[in-house]
């Protein structure tokens, strides 16, 4: 278990799709943090994927903070284009959820994902974190998903 989206080289992924493909009885999450694996590698993922990526927040001035990642909007562009562009289906994570905007929720939906996992930071790095009143908010303007509540506050 790792991030493929990172710094995999090409000669152990193409075999792990490769083989990913030949088992298409079973499903297999791919979940990065880089999704611009699913643009460079989009030929040759099988569609017994389910592809996600982590999304802490829609505000890049915590993320570039707190993260060696992808700014938020880049990941939720590439998602976009997964919606469009890729049979697969697709997940959320927002783990370690983060202060977000209004907006956040119409992002998360045009994503269309089929799981939306949300859940606070279970290692106390005191993140700029929502009040869970916030966090209910925008579980209910999350539409057509499965949510998955997890490392959630004492009334959530």
């Amino acid at each position: 278990m790792t991030d493929i989206g990172c710094s995999i080289p090409e000669s152990i992924i193409i075999p792990i799709l490769t083989w990913i493909k030949s088992n298409v009885a079973s499903k297999f999450l791919i979940l990065t943090k880089n999704p611009t694996f699913f643009e460079k590698y989009a030929k040759r993922i099988p569609r017994n994927c389910v592809l996600g990526t982590t999304i802490e927040t829609d505000r890049s001035d915590f993320t570039s903070i707190f993260s060696m990642a992808p700014p938020p909007q880049e990941r939720l562009s590439v998602m976009k284009w997964v919606r469009n562009n890729l049979p697969n289906e697709r997940v959320l994570v927002i783990e370690p959820i983060m202060k977000f905007t209004e907006q956040f929720s119409n992002e998360i939906n045009s994503i269309e994902a089929k799981w939306v996992v949300i859940g606070y930071d279970n290692y106390r790095n005191s993140l700029p974190e929502p009040e869970e009143h916030e966090v209910d908010n925008l579980i209910l303007k999350i539409n057509k998903s499965k949510i998955i509540k997890k490392n959630m506050k004492k009334n959530t």
